[in-house]
């Protein structure tokens, strides 16, 4: 469960290193952790896209879904 999902906290890591991994988790409201154990819900992953496009000013974030 949360495979995409950690895909996006991991490309977060890689991106912005740990200090966007935690804007991320403080703007979605989810750790590390806890992503790992949500499903990767459209919603769930609708959320975590959105809160990437928004702390990253851009809409050029990869699809982990396919």
């Amino acid at each position: 469960m949360g495979k995409v999902l950690e895909q996006y906290y991991d490309y977060a890591k890689n991106k912005g290193a740990f200090v966007l991994r935690m804007r991320l988790s403080l703007k979605t409201g989810w750790s590390t952790a806890r992503v790992r154990s949500l499903t990767d819900s459209k919603v769930n992953i609708k959320k975590v896209r959105d809160a990437l496009i928004e702390l990253l000013g851009t809409k050029d974030i990869p699809n982990f879904e396919e």
